[in-house]
């Protein structure tokens, strides 16, 4: 109930969503960022470097993967808490897809577990899978896992592409 309640007062009228830029949420420490520094990604595969370029903390652009009626300031703020304030989790399998329809408007276009009880923000290294082709694919998950409002979020930081 936390994070509805606050974000609507932050966001202004409630069940309003709040898209302007300047209300995008500061960015965190991304301690999972496997490289930081910009020489270091001059070195790296182009695709390497596109994976290292995307934000984990910024919700994804796509339509198709925020869905009619979330919202794409709520889900890049619970990206970005989930980062500060989640537990690191990996998962291997498959990304089941969601109705990503939560009372919280945070876009989850994927489960993932047991019973598909976790849900997986929609954020810029899932829309870099979804541009790669990757989602169908069993994968080698990796990032950071909060429970809100009895609704656990999964903010994916890394990603593989395992097995045939």
């Amino acid at each position: 109930m936390w994070f509805s309640v606050h974000a609507a007062l932050l966001m202004g009228a409630p069940g309003r969503c709040g898209d302007d830029p300047a209300s995008t949420p500061i960015r965190p420490a991304l301690v999972d960022r496997p490289i930081a520094v910009s020489h270091e990604l001059a070195e790296l595969t182009p695709r390497a470097r596109e994976v290292a370029a995307v934000d984990p903390a910024q919700g994804a652009r796509h339509a198709k993967l925020l869905g009619a009626g979330n919202c794409s300031w709520s889900t890049s703020m619970m990206a970005a808490r989930a980062l500060t304030d989640g537990v690191p989790y990996t998962y291997v399998g498959h990304l089941e897809t969601s109705e990503n329809k939560l009372a919280s408007r945070v876009a989850t276009p994927y489960t993932v577990g047991p019973h598909a009880a976790i849900h997986v923000v929609a954020n810029e290294v899932l829309g870099l899978m979804e541009r790669n082709s990757v989602v169908g694919s069993r994968l080698d998950l990796r990032g950071r896992l909060i429970e809100v409002d009895d609704v656990r979020y999964l903010v994916i930081t890394h990603f593989t592409a395992v097995g045939a």
